[in-house]
């Protein structure tokens, strides 16, 4: 046989078997222990708990599940309390002495001194207050745990960069998509959900429906359609009751909830009109609120998160913006957040917006010359010197930006805070494309410098696309419709050169039109419009409505 080995299968931290070389000396033991206690000890005192031992630690038969005495207890007590009586059992005093010769006997005493101690226990803890239990989870809790989805998860989708492009994006894979957004969450007003779920029925219906939707493309289960249609079919009139109220259709939750039933357009993939339906409708009730009744912070946090769906939607539909007007830009100023260096509500996120704001309202400027057949030259002047200091506000802030970028850390490309830049960038991009264009439609003789700078800032968008592809799906989900801006630029470059003439350019005046030399051609007017037929292929590639 071979030597018999000593196999230690359980041993004490502070034990010496097989451990030679732990230290022998009591002392030297006791310091080690003082050591290792050491940030724990400061801690306490930190807390006020310092030598309060076992301070909320009840006997543990109060929670023993297995205990079945504890639960009558429990009543007895809180029926004592009531003016009933304890159940007649013995109680063991300190001058008690019972003798008791069998086995049988020495069981039922200690059976009966265990219940005697339980019941004194109780009896004291229910006089100085309640037993602590766990929280019922009620409301937006108890649907979260139901449904086993936050809807807070889908807060990147509730920010200012969602558009009929990143829906058409998100409607092609919507659960990977979904994965990838759960682990980018930020701050919107989804936030405030937990605290208002269950005040206005429209809110709470609301919430309940893209919460089911969002489950079903998780797990998706044919018998669950028809469930998650009712939900939509309930939120829907739910709504309709709210707005059709005088006293309820400007409370800030009832615009929550017509943001929210966005978000489930979002989600449908057959759902493309009824997301413009619905961006149209909150578009329209931020307007209605009027500025002056934006003044909390889960006011501005509506706001800002469809100011971006507010921008595009006027752009592509041919109408002025309202939030270009000074007081709704003094708003969002209100709105800025300090903390992060590239959040919706940053200081230099708000600025881009503000600048942006002016874009739909240049656009149908622009549009409505074009479509004229005498159009007023002092107004194009006008309108081409605003869209010049556009450009020239745009390239400071752009300056700004890069500044803030050099102070900050450096962005690893899938991080969050590189995909919140990716998108802000893309933005920038996208207004300063279309700036540049709609100034060269009015300036023949800026008109192919102007592309060239045009084309520049295209081909970085396109480069940034790929990059990002690369690395996020979730930030290109955002970058769709500046992208798509970008594409109908260069796809319309050649068209919108046909025939023009190279200017040699030097200076621009204060008017938005070029100085050029004595050896160029000026015999063409500085104020004539391009060719109506690649103003309208730009547009239509665009997706924008002429009429």
């Amino acid at each position: 046989m071979g030597e018999n080995t000593t196999i230690t299968e359980f041993q004490f931290v502070n034990s010496t078997i097989d451990a030679p070389k732990v230290p022998q000396d009591l002392a030297v033991r006791a310091l080690i222990r003082k050591q290792a206690m050491k940030k724990a000890s400061a801690a306490r005192k930190r807390d006020g708990n310092y030598g309060k031992h076992n301070l909320r630690q009840y006997p543990i038969f109060l929670f023993d599940q297995n205990n079945t005495l504890t639960e009558p207890i429990v009543s007895q007590v809180r029926s004592e309390n009531k003016g009933a009586t304890f159940p007649n059992h013995e109680r063991a005093t300190a001058g008690e002495t019972t003798i008791v010769n069998t086995a049988d006997g020495r069981i039922k005493e200690r059976k009966e001194r265990k219940e005697a101690e339980q019941r004194q226990w109780i009896s004291r803890l229910e006089k100085v207050e309640p037993i602590p239990r766990g929280l019922s989870a009620r409301g937006y809790e108890l649907t979260s745990m139901k449904s086993d989805f936050d809807i807070i998860d889908l807060s990147t989708l509730s920010t200012l960069h969602v558009n009929r492009a990143a829906r058409a994006a998100l409607s092609q894979n919507p659960y990977h998509l979904i994965h990838q957004l759960r682990s980018h969450k930020q701050s919107s007003y989804l936030s405030y959900l937990p605290s208002l779920y269950g005040r206005i029925p429209c809110l709470s219906h609301a919430t309940d429906c893209v919460i089911a939707r969002a489950r079903q493309i998780i797990s998706p289960n044919r018998g669950w359609e028809a469930a998650v249609i009712s939900f939509y079919l309930k939120a829907l009139d739910s709504l309709q009751k709210a707005l059709d109220s005088p006293k309820q259709r400007y409370q800030p939750e009832v615009l929550c909830a017509t943001e929210i039933l966005a978000l489930y357009e979002l989600l449908d993939p057959r759902g493309e009109t009824a997301w413009i339906r619905h961006a149209a409708g909150a578009a329209r009730l931020v307007q209605l609120r009027g500025p002056k009744n934006y003044s909390t912070e889960f006011e501005k946090a509506l706001l800002m998160a469809h100011t971006g769906p507010i921008m595009t939607e006027c752009l592509l539909n041919n109408e002025h913006c309202f939030l270009e007007e000074p007081a709704w830009t003094a708003v969002m100023r209100s709105a800025i957040v300090d903390g992060d260096l590239i959040a919706d509500r940053s200081e230099i996120v708000v600025e881009l917006m503000i600048l942006k704001s002016n874009i739909p309202g240049f656009f149908a400027d622009v549009t409505k010359f074009m479509l004229s057949s005498n159009p007023d030259r002092t107004q194009i002047v006008i309108i081409a010197s605003k869209i010049h200091q556009l450009r020239v506000d745009l390239q400071r802030w752009n300056n700004d930006y890069e500044g803030l970028l050099r102070c900050a850390a450096k962005m690893s490309p899938g991080s969050a805070i590189y995909d919140r830049h990716c998108k802000v960038f893309a933005t920038y991009l996208s207004c300063v494309i279309i700036s540049s264009r709609l100034l060269g439609a009015m300036s023949p003789l800026n008109r192919v410098r102007l592309e060239e700078e045009t084309q520049i800032s295209t081909a970085q968008m396109l480069e940034l696309e790929l990059e990002v592809k690369a690395t996020s799906s979730a930030a290109a989900l955002f970058m769709a419709q500046t992208l798509g801006v970008a594409q109908a630029t260069n796809a319309t470059s050649e068209d919108w050169l046909q025939g023009e003439q190279f200017t040699k350019l030097e200076s621009i005046s204060p008017e938005g039109f070029t100085s050029v030399s004595p050896e160029s051609d000026t015999s063409e007017e500085p104020t004539g419009l391009i060719d109506f037929w690649k103003f309208e292929k730009w547009n239509s590639a665009c997706g924008r409505k002429f009429f």
